[in-house]
């Protein structure tokens, strides 16, 4: 994450934290940080992904699932949406969730 993408000195920090705390393989803790981060701006792509990457290690689909439908909502730009969709989409379907037919039907639909 760039700087000038950071809303504040706090968040940059907070970043920062977790990035450590990342690399040190403290995933709990860094999971924490990046879904506080999140929370505070659920159209940050950059905090998605951290939260995918940690998360899809934890195999806790339920959860990702819920911040990619939350960075859906909050989404500024369509640049990357489709990218997202269809990235949600395989989560449905490692999650075994049985809506993702109807999830990828609306996709071929929309897109």
């Amino acid at each position: 994450m760039q700087i000038g993408l950071c809303e504040s000195n706090k968040e940059y920090k907070l970043w920062k934290k977790a990035e450590i705390l990342n690399q040190q393989k403290n995933k709990d803790e860094a999971l924490k940080i990046y879904l506080e981060l999140f929370e505070n701006n659920q159209a940050n792509y950059d905090y998605l992904k951290k939260i995918n990457e940690i998360l899809i290690e934890k195999q806790d689909y339920k959860l990702l699932i819920k911040c990619y439908d939350e960075y859906l909502e909050n989404l500024l730009s369509i640049n990357n949406k489709f990218e997202v969709e269809v990235k949600l989409l395989e989560i449905k379907i490692w999650d075994q969730d049985i809506e993702w037919i109807n999830y990828l039907y609306v996709l071929i639909v929309q897109f």
